[in-house]
C-alpha cells in the first residue's frame, strides 16, 4: 500500500471542521468558525450555554451547612452525664444506661424508660416512675 492509495488531505486535522471548532474556544463561548475546502468560513453551532447556578440553591446549601455545623458544635460541646439506673416494680427489674445533659435528667429518663419495659398500662407506668430507683450510678463524661 503506497502513499498514493490514501489521500493525505484526510490526515491533516485542519481539514476536519471539528478541529477549528475545538481550537476556537467553544468552552468560553467564543464564536467558532471552521473553514471549508473552498476557504469560506462557515459557522459551527455552539453547544448550549450552561445556566448559572441559581442563587436560591447556593443559599440553601450554605444554610444547610450552617445548620449542620451548629448541630455538630452543640452536640460535641455539651456536658454529658451517663447514669445506670435499675428499677424494681412489683417483682420485675430492669436496668438501663442513659446519657443526658444533667445528672437529674439522665436519671429521670432512665427511670421512665426502665418503667416502660416492666409495666403494663399507663397507670402502672406513672406509679413506677414515682418510685425511687433500686440503684443509681452516674459519672461525668
Amino acid at each position: 500500500m503506497g502513499s498514493s492509495d490514501f489521500p493525505m488531505s484526510l490526515m491533516i486535522c485542519e481539514n476536519f471542521p471539528l478541529f477549528h471548532y475545538i481550537r476556537s474556544g467553544f468552552r468560553w463561548g467564543l464564536p467558532a468558525y471552521a473553514e471549508t475546502n473552498s476557504g469560506n468560513p462557515r459557522r459551527v453551532p455552539l453547544p448550549p450555554k450552561r445556566r448559572p447556578f441559581p442563587k436560591a440553591a447556593i443559599l440553601g446549601i450554605v444554610f444547610t451547612a450552617v445548620v449542620l455545623a451548629l448541630i455538630f458544635y452543640l452536640t460535641m460541646h455539651l456536658e454529658q452525664y451517663e447514669c445506670e439506673v435499675c428499677m424494681e416494680f412489683e417483682g420485675r427489674t430492669k436496668c438501663l444506661t442513659v446519657q443526658g445533659e444533667s445528672e437529674q435528667q439522665a436519671v429521670q429518663t432512665a427511670k421512665d424508660n426502665a418503667c416502660s419495659y416492666i409495666t403494663n398500662g399507663r397507670a402502672e407506668g406513672i406509679r413506677c416512675s414515682q418510685t425511687p430507683p433500686a440503684s443509681t450510678q452516674c459519672k461525668h463524661l
